[in-house]
């Protein structure tokens, strides 16, 4: 039994040949050079037939994953446009949180999903006014309680794409913090999903990397030392030491987005 994709080889081959086609579209040829019977054809044909099904079905997934991927990029595009100090923010964050999450031995399923929650964690910010977000000076009160709407609002945004309901949770809690002072459900410990811990540790890592007209960007040693400082209250302990671990080690981006 042979397998053929390209239809010319099919003139230079001798044997009975089988379609494998699903819905109009051709995928490929088998070509048995042995006589079957003709129940044994029909016992083929049929199992082509479902072999071709999950072809074309595998096919259509990996078309629908790639579009849910350029929304999410049309997203985060968006929103730079909007928040000046968003620009190359999300990607590092979502870098960040894949490392952390890759020193936790998660599987690839999982990492995938810390990298778009990485990049869609504020995308709840086009809800909130442009000159609060690009305003040159710290915040209000009033201005900050309009910042704390963004995890829910992109909560309520990124759980309509289906298959992102669980980065929907993480983004909702990735302010949260560690002692139950976050926001915006007041969780703590291990309330919190690991995976928000996981965002809020890295989401705060690179802000404090990144220069702002209020404040300037902190070293790495200054941003270690400012990790241990909140470890246990802000953060979880155990991400901190694992994330430092990694820092230590040369995993910081440098020349990365610095505001």
């Amino acid at each position: 039994m042979r397998v053929i994709l390209d239809d010319r080889i099919l003139e230079k081959v001798e044997g009975t040949v089988f379609e494998i086609s699903h819905s109009g579209e051709k995928h490929g040829y088998i070509v048995l050079e042995d006589d079957l019977s003709e129940d044994e054809k029909g016992v083929l044909k049929s199992l082509l037939t479902i072999i071709s099904a999950i072809y074309t079905y595998r096919k259509l997934i990996s078309r629908e994953r790639k579009l849910y991927k350029d929304i999410v990029k049309t997203w985060v595009k968006a929103l730079e446009y909007y928040d000046y100090y968003t620009k190359g923010h999300s990607e590092e964050v979502a870098y960040y949180a894949v490392e952390i999450g890759k020193m936790f031995d998660l599987g690839d399923e999982k990492l995938e999903k810390l990298y778009w929650a990485g990049l869609l964690h504020d995308i709840g910010k086009i809800y909130v006014p442009q000159v609060v977000l690009n305003k040159t000076s710290k915040l209000d009160e009033h201005e900050f309680e309009l910042i704390k709407i963004h995890p829910v609002k992109g909560c309520e945004l990124v759980k309509e794409i289906d298959g992102f309901e669980d980065i929907a949770i993480w983004i909702r809690h990735h302010h949260e913090r560690w002692d139950g002072k976050g926001y915006p459900d007041g969780l703590k410990g291990e309330e919190i999903p690991f995976e928000a811990r996981v965002l809020c540790v890295a989401d705060s890592y690179q802000a404090m990397r990144s220069n702002r007209p209020y404040k300037r960007e902190k070293s790495v040693e200054e941003s270690i030392q400012e990790l241990r400082r909140n470890a246990g209250r802000q953060f979880d302990s155990a991400i901190v030491e694992k994330f430092i671990e990694f820092l230590e080690g040369g995993g910081d981006l440098g020349t990365g987005h610095r505001g």
